[in-house]
């Protein structure tokens, strides 16, 4: 069986021994979240970013890796063949809008194509993703609270972030008539930040891959072992992985 078939029929679970308190109801064990893949990728060539290879994985499997463990169900959103991503026996959802007006789109598609109050999204190329983010922009949201983005040492990822359902009708409104800059448009909403320090080895956990260099700069980071919690980290989605066969 594909590992990640597991990622839609797994059950709650607590988090009552977390140091992170949520301030909402809903467990991250509960939450579903897209994969934007959809993008054009113009600074990598227009090479289709999530089946770049880094230490022998494709971008897509290693977030997906990261990621499995923080959530029940996971959708990828693509506007290519999705053939490509059966293997990963995942729901695939394109864009519902033509010309590629950007990741809002690839939310607002996941958002139609799920019931979900919340929805994390996360872009493909981001190797180094936290195992604990969906915990955390939880632990950020309440009933006031319309969006929660990620912030680490280098600033805001509005595109990594948790979408209240409430805000469907404000995004198809806005691509109906225009393709907004992501930080631009979040600024009319009532959003708060969740902060990210650097790991203990000293990376980013939002370094992305925009540029072939920034590819070749994650493969040395792990190449030369300073990326120092990967075992560790390796280690816990193994039992998460475990947890979730013997709870299916």
């Amino acid at each position: 069986m594909n590992g990640y078939e597991l990622h839609s029929r797994v059950a709650p679970r607590s988090f009552s021994n977390s140091p992170y308190e949520s301030e909402t109801t809903l467990p991250a064990a509960s939450l579903v979240a897209v994969v934007l893949a959809g993008g054009l990728s113009r600074r990598m060539g227009r090479m289709d970013k999530a089946f770049l290879l880094l230490n022998g994985q494709t971008l897509l499997q290693r977030v997906l890796g990261r990621l499995s463990p923080q959530v029940a169900t996971i959708m990828i959103n693509a506007n290519g063949e999705a053939a490509h991503f059966a293997s990963f026996a995942l729901p695939v959802v394109t864009d519902c809008r033509p010309h590629h007006p950007g990741p809002l789109a690839g939310i607002e598609a996941a958002l139609l194509a799920s019931n979900a109050d919340w929805l994390l999204s996360i872009p493909v190329d981001l190797p180094f993703l936290p195992l604990d983010l969906a915990e955390r922009l939880l632990m950020r949201a309440d009933a006031n609270t319309e969006l929660v983005i990620a912030a680490g040492p280098t600033g805001r990822h509005p595109v990594v972030g948790l979408w209240s359902r409430c805000l469907l009708p404000a995004i198809s409104a806005t691509l109906g008539h225009s393709s907004p800059r992501l930080f631009d448009w979040i600024e009319e909403k009532r959003y708060v930040v969740a902060d990210f320090p650097l790991r203990d080895d000293g990376i980013d956990p939002f370094f992305n891959i925009n540029y072939p260099h920034d590819l070749d700069v994650a493969q040395s980071l792990l190449s030369k072992g300073i990326d120092a919690t990967i075992k560790q980290e390796n280690d816990s989605m193994t039992r998460c992985t475990a947890w979730k066969d013997s709870h299916g």
